[in-house]
């Protein structure tokens, strides 16, 4: 029921990436940059401890957000340990 509400509300837009050619099917565009990196980590077995897998995911993610908006990855990082520390005191 509710996959049959959710058709019918948003079905005039379900199919928008048949008329645009700038419209991705499938809006994960993140996800598929990511995807060779998950692919060699899960090859190699390089994380084992949750802990360091979730760290490498993190700046992975933010190394790749960074890139597809076109800003500085070193920077934003900079941004993020300052307001950590800043909360800290």
């Amino acid at each position: 029921m509710r996959v049959t509400n959710y058709i019918l509300k948003y079905f005039n837009d379900l199919f928008t990436f048949l008329e645009y050619r700038d419209v991705d099917p499938t809006n994960n565009e993140a996800e598929r940059a990511l995807r060779h990196f998950v692919v060699k980590r899960k090859v190699s077995q390089q994380f084992r401890a949750t802990e360091s897998m979730q760290s490498y995911e993190r700046q992975l993610s933010l190394y790749m957000t960074s890139r597809l908006k076109e800003e500085n990855y070193i920077g934003n990082l900079q941004g993020i340990l300052n307001e950590k520390i800043s909360l800290r005191q």
